[in-house]
């Protein structure tokens, strides 16, 4: 008789175990994505050389990731409507529920991140504007400006790969594709890593626009200091 009890609470014990296990992968993984996006937004922020430049025209970069957004609004919306169908068929709500927290959480950090790159890219944009102003007033002096030229045709070429990248990005769609209510730690795990390293690779990109616009700078403000020097000399 008590053969089927020991069963019965073996069986009550073990699938306690399991949802906490669950439950302790899912807050893992919901710790990284946080930890990831904080990092990735320090990261991308300007440096202090190249915020400190004035600012004119504002490119429409931003405008860009909002008509991406909307152009593939009906493929999410799609994908959103299929991961609803596969989560209702799971029984257990607890991992129901952390399974919709963490679809949502992959596309609003990926909504956030492009957003905040392609403010970058806008400010970007600004700062290098002034670059080129501040080159045409030499080059109008009698500056020979052929390096500084060519530093901010550089940083152009950069911040337009960078706009493609974050573009890209922002078009992209994570799902969780669910087959299997016992595999659900092997479906998260992948979509993160992906997650994880398109977004580096995206930020690489805004890195490198960031560091050819301080270049530019950098080569004009010598040229303005040259130009300064040249002209207090007996």
């Amino acid at each position: 008789m008590t053969e089927p009890i020991y069963s019965a609470y073996y069986i009550r014990v073990i699938t306690f175990i399991s949802h906490r296990l669950f439950l302790i992968s899912v807050i893992s993984l919901l710790l990284f994505i946080v930890f990831t996006a904080s990092t990735f937004a320090q990261q991308a922020q300007p440096t202090n050389q190249t915020r400190s430049l004035p600012t004119q025209t504002r490119d429409s970069i931003s405008e860009r990731i909002t008509e991406k957004r909307e152009q593939v609004e009906q493929r999410k919306s799609a994908s959103r409507s299929e991961f609803n169908e596969k989560t209702n068929e799971i029984s257990d709500e607890t991992k129901k529920s952390a399974l919709e927290r963490i679809n949502s959480a992959i596309e609003t950090i990926n909504e956030n991140k492009t957003t905040k790159w392609a403010e970058t890219l806008d400010s970007l944009s600004q700062i290098l504007d002034r670059i080129k102003t501040k080159l045409a007033t030499l080059e109008t002096n009698g500056v020979d400006t052929n390096s500084a030229s060519a530093s901010i045709t550089k940083a152009e070429g950069a911040i337009s790969s960078a706009s493609t990248a974050v573009e890209t990005q922002a078009g992209k769609i994570y799902t969780l594709e669910i087959t299997d209510e016992s595999t659900l730690r092997q479906v998260i795990k992948p979509v993160i890593d992906q997650l994880k390293q398109d977004l580096r690779t995206t930020l690489a990109s805004v890195k490198a626009a960031r560091d050819a616009v301080r270049d530019a700078a950098i080569a004009v403000n010598r040229l303005s200091a040259s130009e300064e020097n040249s002209a207090i000399t007996p």
